[in-house]
């Protein structure tokens, strides 16, 4: 029996290893639409289970130097683990991702980390840094409107979700009139980003409900009924209930009011969305005084 040598069996083992290597390694494209999938599946639930396929891609996208995808999966990651409570490594992807941005510069993605930043602050309630990190973004898309990129979409699209977290900082902040005036589509031809649109109609119709202006509020939510979202993603759907019940509670529509917001309530009991679950309660109690102070009224 002829023996391989030490040597010549290592260099096989490698060459046959650097072989099997180059032929698994994923191309631009297939990475794109693994990306988009995730993209997808995240507008239904930023669910746990995703993050190893999540990391495996940035794994395939480092290996081929596709650094755009693996900030991306960055910015997937960093928003899976703030939905989970998990600020300090929530902060840490994000800002790994805005300085991959910063070393292409690529103003978009840069204008992304930021959104992403600003978001992690408002759930810090750090409300002055999250300004800033939505100054730094109005900045970056005014950069990139200036350099007229080929693909205006994407300025756009940045513009639209700037919109939108401003005027849901607004809110938090209890400036409702700035909130509604923010929260403005008019100037912008928005194609090819529905959920955003309908997120920040929303936003503009909890302004205007906090306001007292349901009649302004609620053919806002009548457009966004139907929408995909409430379909697709449990919170978004809770939360249009929410807004439905206050409006019907501000219009005096009491049982109407019992009838939206008990559902929805019932649906947070499974679910780790205490925010909606405490305002829905709000809501109810509020709807069974003022049934409770009509019933007496008639009855005197």
């Amino acid at each position: 029996m002829i023996r391989l040598g030490a040597p010549l069996s290592w260099l096989l083992s490698l060459l046959f290893s650097v072989s099997v290597t180059a032929t698994e390694l994923a191309s631009p494209e297939q990475l794109e639409k693994s990306l988009a999938g995730l993209n997808e599946t995240l507008k239904s639930d930023f669910d746990l289970s995703l993050l190893p396929e999540l990391r495996k891609l940035r794994r395939d996208a480092q290996a081929i130097d596709a650094l755009e995808i693996v900030a991306q999966t960055l910015l997937l990651e960093g928003q899976i683990r703030q939905q989970y409570g998990d600020y300090q490594q929530s902060l840490v992807l994000h800002n790994d991702a805005l300085q991959l941005a910063v070393e292409r510069q690529d103003l978009a993605l840069m204008a992304q980390s930021r959104l992403a930043i600003a978001r992690l602050e408002m759930d810090l309630e750090r409300y002055n840094y999250a300004q800033r990190s939505l100054d730094d973004v109005h900045q970056l898309i005014e950069q990139m409107s200036n350099k007229a990129q080929p693909a205006p979409y994407v300025a756009h699209r940045l513009l639209l979700a700037h919109r939108l977290w401003q005027g849901y900082l607004y809110v938090l902040l209890g400036s409702y009139h700035q909130a509604v005036a923010a929260l403005h589509t008019e100037d912008l031809v928005v194609t090819g980003t529905p959920e955003l649109l309908d997120k920040l109609l929303l936003v503009r119709a909890w302004a205007l409900l906090k306001l007292g202006r349901y009649q302004q509020a609620q053919p806002i939510l009548n457009q966004v009924a139907q929408s995909n979202i409430l379909i697709r993603n449990q919170r978004m759907r809770i939360r249009f209930n929410l807004l439905q019940s206050m409006a019907w509670l501000q219009a005096g529509e009491f049982q109407k009011t019992l009838g939206t917001a008990m559902p929805a309530l019932m649906e947070t009991f499974t679910t780790r969305f205490l925010e909606e679950q405490a305002d829905l309660q709000f809501v109810l109690s509020n709807a069974y005084v003022q049934l409770a102070t009509t019933s007496r009224r008639i009855y005197i």
